[in-house]
C-alpha cells in the first residue's frame, strides 16, 4: 500500500481528485483518505503544516496502515533563478535547513529511495507542459522570505526548493526503514520578497502539478 502525505487541504484535494473508491477516516484529529489510484491501493493523509505535524502524521500512517512506500507531495518555494512557477522537483535527498547541529548516528542528509526517484523522473517525462528536475529539498519550520532564502542558498547552494515538512517525513521514514520520495511543485520564489502573494495565487496550480507527477509515479509502480 502506498502512503501519500500532503500538508494542506488544497494539496490533499488534488490527490483525492485522482483517487477512486475513496473513504475518509479521522484518526487522532488527522484526516486519512483510503482508496485507489491507477488501480493501486493508496492512503492519503492531511498532515498539516510543519515538521512536528508531519512526523506525527507519518507515524500514524505507518502504524495504522500496511504502508510499504511513502510519497510526500505539495508545494514549495523555488531557490533557483532559472526555475518557473509550477515546475516540479523530485527529491534525491532531503535535509533540515533550520537545524544547526549534526546528530551522532544519523545521516547528514536523508536519501530518497533511488528506485522511486528514477521511476518518478522517468514517468514525468511523459507528461506534457510540466518541467521536472531532481535534487536536494530543504525543510524548516518557517515560511521562507527573501532574507531567509539568501541564508539557505548560502548554506545549501545545491538546494532546489524549500518547504516545511519533507525532512520530517524523510527522517521518520529513515527511522522506520520505509522508502520515500518527495514530489513538490513551485508555488513561489522567496528571493523576490513578494512570495506570500504568489504562494496564495499559485498554491492550487502547484498542488495539481505535484499530484499529476505523483499519479504518473503510482501508475509506474
Amino acid at each position: 500500500m502506498i502512503g501519500i502525505i500532503a500538508a494542506m487541504k488544497e494539496e490533499l484535494a488534488e490527490i483525492e481528485a485522482l483517487m477512486t473508491e475513496t473513504k475518509e477516516e479521522i484518526i487522532h484529529n488527522t484526516c486519512f483518505v483510503t482508496g485507489k489510484m491507477e488501480g493501486k491501493e493508496v492512503v492519503a493523509v492531511l498532515s498539516r503544516v510543519g515538521k512536528i505535524n508531519a512526523t506525527v502524521s507519518t507515524m500514524l500512517l505507518l502504524e495504522r496502515f500496511n504502508i510499504d512506500k511513502i510519497i510526500n507531495v505539495g508545494s514549495a518555494g523555488g531557490l533557483k533563478h532559472d526555475m518557473r512557477l509550477k515546475d516540479v522537483v523530485i527529491s534525491t535527498k532531503v535535509k533540515q535547513h533550520d537545524m544547526n547541529i549534526e546528530l551522532s548516528g544519523q545521516p547528514m542528509y536523508f536519501d530518497a529511495d533511488e528506485e522511486l526517484v528514477k521511476k518518478a523522473f522517468e514517468a514525468s517525462k511523459l507528461i506534457p507542459n510540466i518541467t521536472v528536475s531532481k535534487g536536494l529539498i530543504v525543510s524548516g519550520d518557517q515560511f521562507v522570505m527573501a532574507n531567509e532564502a539568501t541564508h539557505i542558498v548560502e548554506k545549501f547552494p545545491d538546494a532546489l526548493c524549500s518547504e516545511m515538512e519533507a525532512a520530517a517525513v524523510a527522517n521518520t521514514c529513515w527511522r522506520m526503514e520505509v522508502p520515500f520520495v518527495v514530489i513538490r511543485s513551485i508555488s513561489d520564489f522567496p528571493h523576490t520578497g513578494e512570495n506570500e502573494m504568489t504562494f496564495e495565487e499559485y498554491l492550487v496550480y502547484a498542488a495539481r502539478n505535484s499530484a499529476i507527477v505523483t499519479q504518473a509515479l503510482v501508475k509506474s509502480l
